[in-house]
Parts: C-alpha cells; sequence; structure tokens
C-alpha cells in the first residue's frame, strides 16, 4: 500500500489558488471528506483563502470553522496538524471577525497543545501564539478566564500562557476597564496551580 506524505507549507510560502471562485465552491465539501487527504488539501486552500481572499470568505467562516474544528478532533495527526496551522492563519487574517465562532476552536486548540506528539502540540501552540497576537484582549480574555478553571491541569497552563501574553496588550487603559481586580483574581488562582507553567504565566 502506497504512504501518502502530507507537506507542511509555511504560510509565507503558500501560493495563491487559480481559481478563488472554484475554491471557494467545493472547499466546504473538502472539509467534510471522508478522505483524510482531501481534508489537508481543503484545510490549506482554507489557509489560502485566508491570506489572499479574506473578504471573499469571510461569509463561510460560520461554516468553515465548526470543520476546522473537526479537523483538530481528527485522530490521525497529520489532519490535526494541518488543522491548527489553518487556525493561526485564521486568527491573523480576521482577528475580531471570529470572536463569536472562537470558543470550539479555543478549546481545541488547548487540548492539542498540551497533548503527547509534539509536532501537533508545535502547531497548536503556535496558533494559540497567533490567537493572541491578533485578536483584541478585551474580547478575548472573557474566553480564555473560564479555561483557567478547566479540570485538566494542562489545558489551564495552556490557558495561563495565553491570558499573561493577552494581558499586556489591553494597555493601562484597557486594564483599568477591563478590571484590575479581576485579572489579579485569574492570577492568584494560577498561583496555587499544581503545574508549574501556570504558577509561572501567573507570576509575569
Amino acid at each position: 500500500k502506497a504512504t501518502v506524505e502530507v507537506e507542511y507549507i509555511e504560510s509565507d510560502n503558500l501560493d495563491n489558488v487559480d481559481d478563488a471562485d472554484a475554491v471557494l465552491k467545493t472547499v466546504l465539501a473538502g472539509l467534510d471528506s471522508k478522505d483524510w487527504v482531501s481534508v489537508c488539501d481543503a484545510l490549506n486552500n482554507v489557509r489560502r483563502l485566508s491570506i489572499f481572499h479574506k473578504e471573499a470568505m469571510l461569509h463561510m467562516l460560520e461554516k468553515v470553522i465548526p470543520l476546522v474544528v473537526k479537523s483538530l478532533k481528527n485522530p490521525r495527526s497529520a489532519v490535526c496538524k494541518t488543522a491548527c496551522m489553518t487556525s493561526a492563519d485564521i486568527f491573523s487574517a480576521y482577528n475580531n471577525d471570529i470572536t463569536d465562532l472562537l470558543d470550539s476552536l479555543l478549546t481545541q486548540l488547548l487540548l492539542k497543545s498540551s497533548q503527547d506528539k509534539r509536532f501537533v502540540c508545535e502547531a497548536a501552540e503556535k496558533a494559540l501564539t497567533s490567537m493572541t497576537k491578533y485578536v483584541s484582549p478585551t474580547l478575548l480574555l472573557p474566553k480564555l478566564q473560564p479555561c483557567l478553571k478547566n479540570r485538566n491541569p494542562r489545558i489551564r497552563a495552556k490557558a495561563s500562557l495565553c491570558f499573561a501574553r493577552s494581558v499586556p496588550r489591553l494597555g493601562v487603559e484597557g486594564i483599568k476597564e477591563y478590571g484590575i481586580d479581576k485579572l489579579v483574581q485569574a492570577a492568584a488562582s494560577q498561583l496555587t496551580d499544581q503545574l508549574p507553567e501556570s504558577r509561572e504565566a501567573a507570576r509575569t
């Protein structure tokens, strides 16, 4: 049986699609395909559309993102890693436009970033870094807050790191607006966490 190699292409090396309209028409079916290679191809096309045809795909995001989440749950590591890379490009392209669709994406990325498969884990962490860089902290912090109390200590640790990266982006006024008491409370709960990663994030 022939083995199929999936190529992981960095965002800067992705080429534009030949025909954006044609790709937009087929991308949802590709993401929902039973064939994992077709899913990876469709995920890379979502990345291309995010980078080169951002406006054209905007109206489809509420259908695209649940299918990216489905790929993040895929047991095949190649699909999962490609979905992590796709998430990073979506954050970079759409910033705050995806806030209402963020919850399921955030949960899966936190899960993937705390699992044992290193190459999936690293891709998920890059996506989370992209999220804290491009999504407004005033919109993101309320989404992260419940994750700090997750039953899984690894998820709490990854959420703490995201929280710690996002807070400085609020600026002095933003911190006052968000509520310094809320931030102190969040940090205090993490200082007593089991995982050193959480405690370290809380200190920062």
